[in-house]
């Protein structure tokens, strides 16, 4: 028992470099693609590269390592599937396109798409392989981003206020068209609202799903790994909320329905239970609430609400209510017109802009803000196949029976997430929000609710699991030479 405690022990004491990019790869989701994000990056790369020179692992944690690489498996298949399509349809069209892109453009243009699809795909699984290999979980991280989530809505805060942003020099505001119903928009220290909200939304759901793993104890000493995502959980909704964002704020409630109707009842008991016997989770959750609250009427009031009132506003032409309307009519006409390969990456903007559609319209067309209608119009058929070939194995993967059934949730929420964000913006040509959707994969494919049978805290029932579902490890055979007594211990 002492000899698999301390293997255990020893196996999450990671090089102080591997913890630190970890940290900045979980920081590096709410920064712009300039700053953390490279720093995030390069260093999981130098990782991965570095993998032979860590220490070597226990048998038990080789073992891991080969069940993370099997419930890649899936994630790896569809990855290169939706880069090598779109590669595919991207030359084809330098033969068939009207607009005829130069050599040049397409392999720029393909470079730049492969590169943050599947490079970086294969740079974050990697070394998330690396960091499992020697007993790393995603809650090692959590403190650490607890802060840095705590930061960034005081910083949000002072920016949605005054207009700071420090994104581009501790200097400068942000312009005239950010400031909407006397506040500014909030972005953060990315360079657009909706790059952030996108990003906040995927931070939520992970955030939700691990906080609700049973494989974290509830013993005092594990209460905070609980806590803490469940802060980051509340912490990420309420920077939504103070958004401005509107499509976001829509598609939230309905995935954590459908995502938790099923347990809705035992959720509900096992939460009841619980402000009943703790008094500091029911003290932390009437300050939440109350904050939340609070940032609902008083700080939302006219300027989010406003927002929502302006779509229906029959004083404003619908064309500059609903924009995107227009936007997907045009690319729409696009994909008619070139159904196969598309009018090429390189191209399609330009090509949008020459639209006869576009005649006496002042609005400025750079994309459809909806991923299967820009893949159509500027990859076609071929570039669709590859999108879908990206959802069915999300899908696939989150079903797998290799992972746990916290994770099987979390995939869930990622995959409406990513489905419901891809009607209203181009999600997957933006590299932040790629980034951020390829760590929120990694961490629910590393998490894993087995612990060790001879540590006490495996054995202990989470809260938010109901009261006819097993805790943990509970059910598990007793190891040889011991008995269980009949509360299972």
């Amino acid at each position: 028992m002492n000899k698999d405690k301390g293997s255990l022990e020893a196996a999450v004491q990671l090089p102080v470099c591997m913890s630190i990019g970890m940290t900045l790869a979980y920081m590096a989701q709410l920064t712009p693609i300039s700053g953390g994000y490279f720093a995030g990056v390069l260093m999981l790369a130098w990782m991965t590269l570095r993998r032979k020179h860590w220490p070597a692992p226990t048998e038990r944690l080789r073992e891991r390592e080969i069940k993370f690489r099997a419930k890649l498996a899936p994630l790896n298949s569809g990855i290169g599937l939706f880069a090598g399509l779109h590669a595919i349809s991207a030359v084809a069209s330098y033969f068939t396109s009207d607009y005829h892109p130069s050599l040049r453009e397409i392999l720029m243009t393909t470079w730049h798409l492969v590169g943050k699809w599947l490079l970086l795909w294969l740079v974050i699984s990697q070394s998330f392989a690396v960091v499992v290999r020697l007993g790393w979980q995603p809650r090692m991280v959590v403190k650490h981003l607890s802060i840095w989530i705590m930061c960034y809505f005081i910083y949000c805060l002072a920016q949605r206020t005054w207009g700071l942003d420090w994104a581009r020099g501790f200097d400068r505001y942000l312009g005239a068209n950010r400031l909407a119903y006397g506040v500014f928009r909030v972005s953060g220290l990315m360079s657009h609202p909706l790059t952030l909200t996108y990003n906040l939304m995927l931070i939520l759901f992970t955030a939700t799903a691990l906080a609700s793993g049973k494989s974290l104890s509830w013993e005092r000493t594990y209460q905070k790994i609980f806590y803490s995502w469940g802060f980051i959980a509340v912490m990420t909704l309420t920077l939504l909320l103070i958004s401005g964002s509107r499509f976001v704020l829509l598609l939230i409630p309905p995935i954590f329905l459908i995502a938790y109707a099923s347990q809705g009842r035992a959720l509900f008991q096992s939460l009841r239970t619980l402000l009943k016997n703790d008094r500091r989770l029911s003290l932390g959750l009437f300050i939440s609430t109350t904050f939340s609250l609070v940032i609902m009427i008083g700080l939302l009031g006219h300027s989010t609400w406003s927002r929502f009132a302006e779509l229906f506003d029959p004083s404003i032409p619908w064309d500059v209510r609903w924009p995107r309307l227009v936007y997907w009519k045009i690319h729409g006409q696009l994909f008619l017109d070139h159904p196969f390969f598309g009018v090429s990456v390189a191209k399609v903007s330009v090509a949008a802009k020459n639209s006869i559609l576009m005649a006496g319209n002042p609005l400025e067309i750079m994309n459809a803000h909806n991923m299967p209608l820009q893949t159509l119009a500027d990859s076609g058929i071929i570039g669709l196949l590859g999108l879908l070939a990206l959802y069915l194995s999300i899908l696939k993967a989150g079903r797998s029976p290799l992972l746990d059934r916290v994770s099987q949730r979390g995939f869930s929420m990622i995959l409406l997430a990513l489905l419901g964000s891809s009607l209203a913006q181009n999600v997957l040509r933006d590299s932040e929000f790629v980034f951020c959707l390829w760590i929120s994969l990694g961490s629910l494919l590393a998490f894993m609710e087995e612990e060790d049978e001879s540590l006490p805290y495996a054995r202990q029932p989470h809260p938010f699991h109901g009261p006819s579902e097993p805790a943990g490890l509970d059910q598990s055979p007793a190891a040889p030479g011991r008995e269980r007594s009949p509360d299972g211990r």
